[in-house]
């Protein structure tokens, strides 16, 4: 009966180990596809800046923000532990 559960242990942590594995290269995946969509946009404002300027815009000044609360997050996180 012990050996059964080990069993179950190993299998459970083998296949939470695939799920967390998948689950962030799929976050990598989105996450890459956002920002190669705001760098055409920035790119296009180059190009193009009366059309393409406030997406440009748009896009920097979210990446901006990311990078903020990101920064404040890990400060907070510092800070707790």
């Amino acid at each position: 009966m012990e050996r059964l559960a080990d069993e179950k242990t190993t299998v459970r942590k083998v296949t939470q180990r695939i799920f967390y594995v998948l689950l962030l290269s799929i976050f990598g995946i989105v996450g890459a596809y956002i920002v190669i969509c705001l760098c055409w946009c920035i790119l296009g404002a180059v190009l193009n800046p009366e059309i393409f300027l406030p997406y440009a815009a748009a896009a920097a000044t979210f990446l901006g923000f990311i990078a903020y609360k990101l920064s404040a997050a890990s400060e907070l996180v510092s800070t707790v532990s």
